[in-house]
């Protein structure tokens, strides 16, 4: 790569058996019109299909963009993260996932442009659009990503950004248990939250979130999902903790999401029939003492259960 100008942004691609969608996500990183020089970081983390072949045949056309790091073992998704982020260099950071694609050429320079031009922002994201794997439209983001957060919102995880949409400046801390954090992503928007707000930017066309089978976040369960949000609190918590130990006022609104998360995950398991899961989610609360203290369970219970044997 030619190092004669600086690197303005790193993008970073974790790719795993994404033969299918590797070349439309290479190709909307590549399709970017940029004032700056941009770095395109992919790493393969020993998929079993033809994922590794088709990024070294772009790498050969584009070694002045592209820098791919084919891991010897599959580390899996965390781990790829971490290990390519360790790269990163450049001021400013997006992510997008192999089995993802932007639809917006102009979508970095537009981001850049506004965090350049606003310092108290550290974070910068647009819409996104659920497809499946022949790129059609499944739903769009929820009306609620439609409207910036502050920097106090992404602290107590009350910000749900979408991975590939977002740009930011690149002066996070990692903790050390980082490693641990399940939902790596929602840990970043709350890390984010120490250096400022995350502003929405509508100008920006829609990217694609690809929703298939093998994806990592569809082939997991109900549960599985669920445990995974509340390791990843858990370590927001102590998180919080450890910065603010005097600020009850953060601690109390992650309650609160984490509660509005429980009664989400009863309700839908409750209207799906899906009473084993329900159970189950009640014994796995139990599991994590920072949190069942927070919540009324008979409050709960009762207003489920009406809800159970009362339905048409």
């Amino acid at each position: 790569m030619n190092n004669d100008q600086e690197i303005f942004v790193d993008v970073i691609t974790c790719a795993y058996n994404h033969e299918n969608f590797i070349s439309q996500c290479i190709e909307s990183v590549l399709n970017q019109k940029t004032s700056f020089k941009f770095r395109y970081i992919i790493g393969e983390d020993c998929s079993k299909d033809n994922t590794r072949k088709i990024i070294e045949e772009y790498f050969l056309k584009h070694k002045d963009i592209i820098v791919p790091v084919y891991h010897k073992n599959n580390l899996g998704p965390s781990e790829n993260t971490r290990e390519l982020f360790s790269l990163v260099k450049a001021k400013y950071v997006a992510f997008i996932d192999g089995d993802d694609y932007w639809c917006d050429s102009l979508k970095l320079q537009r981001q850049v442009d506004f965090l350049e031009n606003n310092s108290d922002y550290a974070a910068c994201y647009h819409g996104c659009k659920f497809v499946d794997e022949n790129n059609l439209v499944i739903k769009e983001s929820k009306s609620k990503q439609y409207s910036s957060f502050n920097k106090d919102e992404l602290l107590c995880s009350e910000g749900a950004l979408i991975t590939n949409t977002v740009l930011f400046r690149n002066e996070l801390d990692f903790p050390e248990f980082m490693e641990k954090v399940p939902n790596g992503d929602a840990f970043f928007w709350h890390l984010i939250g120490f250096h400022g707000h995350a502003k929405f930017l509508p100008e920006i066309k829609f990217s694609a979130y690809r929703v298939h089978s093998s994806g990592i976040w569809t082939s997991s369960s109900n549960l599985q999902r669920l445990e995974n949000y509340l390791i990843t609190k858990s370590y927001i918590l102590k998180n919080i903790i450890v910065h603010f130990p005097d600020n009850k006022i953060y601690a109390e609104r992650l309650k609160k999401t984490v509660i509005n998360e429980f009664v989400s995950f009863f309700y839908r398991q409750l209207y799906a029939g899906n009473y084993v899961d329900y159970i189950r989610g009640y014994v796995l609360l139990f599991k994590f003492k920072q949190f069942n203290k927070w919540c009324t369970f008979i409050n709960h219970i009762s207003d489920l259960s009406n809800r159970l044997f009362n339905r048409k």
